[in-house]
């Protein structure tokens, strides 16, 4: 069975809808660990959970910018010595 137009036109704004969501909440998990926050807290956050499922948490969390917020943290943490094991 072949896609109506009507019915393409709603599923690409839908998948537009989900870009928008989804970069939001990348956005919301990059600025959260810059403040200082342990990711695991933040992808906990009901922010986070409330917006995207679980495939598209795994999805962000392999986003270059992401990764590259956790590894500036953690270049910081190295730099001070200070690992927050005590919390």
């Amino acid at each position: 069975m072949s896609e109506t137009l009507g019915e393409a036109i709603q599923r690409y704004l839908e998948e537009m809808r989900l870009d928008v969501s989804e970069e939001r909440v990348m956005n919301y998990i990059v600025r959260e660990v810059h403040q200082g926050r342990k990711l695991s807290e933040v992808i906990a956050d009901p922010y986070v959970e409330n917006r995207v499922d679980k495939d598209q948490l795994g999805k962000l969390l392999e986003n270059r910018e992401v990764i590259e917020a956790v590894e500036e943290e953690l270049d910081k943490a190295f730099s001070r010595k200070d690992f927050k094991f005590a919390e």
